[in-house]
């Protein structure tokens, strides 16, 4: 009885590499957001430098959940990819989260 087996021997597939990444986190946190690393030369920005000098610090809260929903946006544009979004919440009551990012490195 001769079986067929050569089905079974087929040419080892060559293993693809693992993309690279580049991460960053952003933490938000009252009336500032940081960034880890720099982003475009900056450890941190005051949330009213996003927004312009038109809006006030009536709420805090929604100028920076606004402000980070305009940052997100530029960060998806620049091939930016939102991983995870932790909430990061201070002694003193302020709200804020903490955003991991990653993009394929260069």
């Amino acid at each position: 009885m001769l079986l067929y087996i050569g089905s079974f021997f087929a040419p080892a597939q060559a293993q693809q590499p693992a993309p690279r990444y580049q991460f960053m986190h952003v933490s938000y946190q009252g009336r500032r957001i940081y960034f880890s690393p720099a982003y475009q030369g900056k450890e941190w920005v005051k949330v009213t430098d996003l927004l312009g000098e038109r809006y006030t610090l009536t709420d805090n809260k929604e100028l920076g959940w606004e402000a980070m929903s305009k940052l997100l946006n530029e960060f998806s544009a620049a091939q930016w990819e939102l991983m995870n979004v932790l909430p990061n919440n201070s002694k003193d009551g302020n709200d804020g989260a903490i955003y991991l990012l990653r993009r394929p490195a260069p």
